[in-house]
């Protein structure tokens, strides 16, 4: 057997041939002292009868270490007993590179660092290394600044670590680089880097598949720095997910930036419900998550746990982006953003390319989520022809308090809870841009505000309660103080599914205008929707803001309640009331065909050429000075039909006057009754009229106005 010992200031060996050392020995060992450098080259193998490859040891020493090894260290089923390569330097630099392979039962490759020391792994294509517990790892010690540069194109299989860095107290300044060319089939972690003070960056090439026998695919904590993760190869695989997590970065201080980007697809969750594709973790003030996958290549399967989380926890002004053009599949969630400290002013910004699923049955387990409890904006964006699905949870959610929450739905979204579910309950605003089409079970869009402008634009199909259990409205908008804006194209049709059709509230006061175009059908005569077709209400008695609705499509309701309204415009303060419905189309109510006014103190306006049928065909009513008018501009059908009352019946429990028809505008059309055809009445002037038309009041007068 050999034993190759070099104690010297300075040490350099370079044996040629076949080193078969005994059972408790090492292969070559070689020591420095004093400023000296150690040098090790290897063209033979190193059997596995040793214990130990190639040690060098500059513990006492200031110098290097270059340890070059182009011969194999053990072989395949017979590996040394301990480690392949060690190394220890105090405040030199320790290189490991050269050709051959390692076999060792427990490290591959350990190399332990002085407080500023450094290490440099070169390793080709040819220089596989199997170990029983880590293939590479390297320990810098606590403080100072230790800088380590991995470079390994061969295979690594570690029943614990593929490759670990470890900078145990989190205080060590150095920086970390990884790059893996070739696969990593590690019991634990593929590549490991741990508390690095100087951040750290890890770059996979597309060959660099990280096994699904791993715990988690890539790790990389930092106490400062950045953390750069280019993740071109695989981590798991369609049928051998990553046990836990993917890839999982966490910044524990700095400001810096957590960036994570690559080709390479990712399968994780096969065992952990609580794990993601992705977790990329902010939690030190002002710092930023940048998850950049441009590749279509990029899936990622979350398995039974999430697709992606990116989080901020501190203060600051953490912006949080998140860019995706492969699929992204989980059972607790698809895409998740979310910052959770209120003070942090921070942006939260999800764009997606491909499809969106989350597959758990759960409320809460939704396909994409956007949120923030501080300040920021949030926005989320979604691709035409890439369908976003969420089998318990919402399609989209996007909430801010303050800052300006925007929502572009272009992926066609089905959903167990609600199809696009927006908020804000800060003084910031909500757009909310919905080009696709919404199948939810509870409502197709929902959206809630406190003080800013909800704007809904619609143009695509809408059905909402899909499970017809009673939950799920078309579109529904509530406000405090905020104003209402909505408006559908006459494609954003809202299925009979749907419990209502169209829902704008605002409770407080003041509270801005309320204002809905609606283009597109509500309901069809074979399937109406449940409860009313379009409603405004302003509840708040002090609001002196202004209901406008324009109405262009058919509405039909399925109710019998004799409670629900085609159009139900509701307004309890002060302000102006407008409904127009002139595009010749059909409203069934229920109650009232329109319902207009409601007991306010403003003016009441409706307009229509409508063909309209419900318990009373239309209802206009004050309690003010303000005048109520009802102009009946065309006929369309069988004209105005109230089937237990009036067809048409215009009220002012004020001294306002009442108008049904002008002189200009006389009714122009069919109005029939079950009581009086037109009732008119006011404590001022109460005025009918009526040019060429046939009204009829079946048990009452044709005309009452009084």
């Amino acid at each position: 057997a050999w034993l190759w010992s070099i104690a010297a200031a300075r040490s350099t060996s370079r044996p040629r041939g076949k080193i078969d050392a005994g059972a408790a020995a090492i292969g070559i060992f070689a020591s420095a002292g004093g400023a000296g450098d150690i040098n090790v080259s290897t063209t033979g193998l190193i059997t596995g009868k040793s214990t130990n490859g190639i040690a060098a040891d500059a513990s006492t020493s200031t110098g290097n270490i270059v340890i070059d090894n182009d011969g194999d260290i053990g072989t395949s089923g017979d590996g040394v007993g301990d480690t392949g390569i060690s190394g220890v330097v105090t405040s030199g630099t320790v290189t490991v590179k050269g050709a051959g392979a390692i076999y060792a039962d427990q490290q591959g490759i350990y190399l332990k660092l002085g407080a500023n020391g450094d290490a440099v792994v070169d390793l080709p294509a040819t220089a596989d290394i199997v170990a029983g517990f880590n293939g590479i790892i390297v320990a810098p010690l606590a403080g100072g600044d230790s800088d380590v540069t991995i470079d390994t194109l061969g295979k690594i299989t570690a029943g614990v670590n593929g490759v670990w860095v470890n900078y145990s107290d989190g205080a060590n300044t150095g920086l970390a680089d990884v790059h893996i060319g070739d696969q990593v089939d590690a019991g634990s972690y593929g590549i490991n880097v741990t508390g690095a003070a100087g951040g750290v960056v890890i770059t996979t090439d597309s060959a660099a598949l990280i096994t699904g026998k791993a715990n988690t695919g890539i790790v990389a904590t930092a106490t400062g720095g950045n953390i750069d993760i280019d993740n071109d190869g695989d981590v798991g695989s369609g049928p051998d997910h990553t046990e836990q997590t993917g890839v999982f970065a966490i910044l524990f201080g700095g400001s810096g930036t957590i960036t994570i980007k690559g080709d390479g697809a990712i399968n994780s969750g096969a065992i952990d419900g609580s794990s993601f594709g992705i977790i990329a973790s902010a939690q030190s003030a002002g710092a930023d998550v940048n998850i950049n996958l441009t590749a279509a290549t990029a899936d990622i399967d979350g398995g039974i746990g999430g697709g992606i989380l990116a989080e901020a926890t501190s203060t600051g002004d953490s912006d949080i982006t998140v860019l995706t053009n492969g699929t992204v599949t989980g059972k607790t969630a698809g895409s998740l953003s979310r910052i959770t400290q209120p003070t942090n002013t921070g942006d939260t910004l999800i764009t997606v390319g491909d499809t969106v699923t989350a597959t758990g049955a759960v409320a809460s387990q939704d396909a994409i989520k956007a949120t923030t409890v501080g300040s920021g904006l949030v926005k989320v964006t979604t691709t035409a022809g890439k369908a976003i699905s969420a089998t318990g949870g919402d399609g989209i959610e996007a909430s801010s308090v303050g800052g300006q929450v925007t929502i572009n739905s272009n992926g066609a979204i089905t959903a167990g809870s609600n199809g696009i579910n927006g908020g804000n309950s800060g003084a910031g605003g909500l757009d909310i841009n919905s080009d696709a089409t919404i199948s939810a079970k509870g409502n197709g869009i929902v959206a809630a505000l406190t003080a800013g402008l909800v704007d809904i634009d619609a143009t695509a199909a809408i059905n909402a309660d899909t499970d017809n259990a009673g939950g799920g409205d078309g579109i529904n908008a509530q406000v405090s103080t905020g104003t209402i804006q909505i408006d559908t194209t006459a494609a954003a049709k809202i299925g009979g599914d749907s419990q209502n059709g169209v829902v704008a509230i605002a409770t407080g006061a003041p509270s801005g205008d309320v204002t809905l175009n609606i283009a597109g059908d509500i309901g069809t005569s074979l399937n109406g929707v449940d409860g009313s077709g379009i409603v405004a209400i302003l509840s708040n008695a002090s609001n002196t803001a202004k209901i406008d609705i324009t109405s262009t499509g058919d509405i039909y309701l399925d109710s019998k309640a004799g409670t629900q309204l085609g159009i139900n415009a509701t307004n309890l303060g002060t302000g102006t009331t407008n409904v127009t419905a002139t595009n010749g189309k059909i409203i069934v109510g229920d109650g009232y065909g329109i319902g207009a006014g409601g007991g306010g103190k403003g003016a009441v306006n409706v307009t229509t050429n409508d063909q309209i049928t419900g318990n009373i065909g239309i209802a206009a009513g004050s309690n003010s000075s303000n005048a109520v008018t009802v102009l009946i501009t065309g006929k369309t059908g069988t004209g105005i039909t109230g089937l237990t009352a009036e067809g048409i019946r215009a009220k002012n429990q004020g001294d306002g006057d009442v108008t049904v028809g002008t002189v200009g505008t006389p009714v122009n059309a069919s109005v029939t009754g079950a009581t009086d055809g037109i009732s008119a009445t006011s404590l001022g002037n109460a005025t009918v009229n009526v040019t060429g038309q046939t009204i009829t009041g079946t048990t009452g007068a044709a005309i009452n106005a009084t």
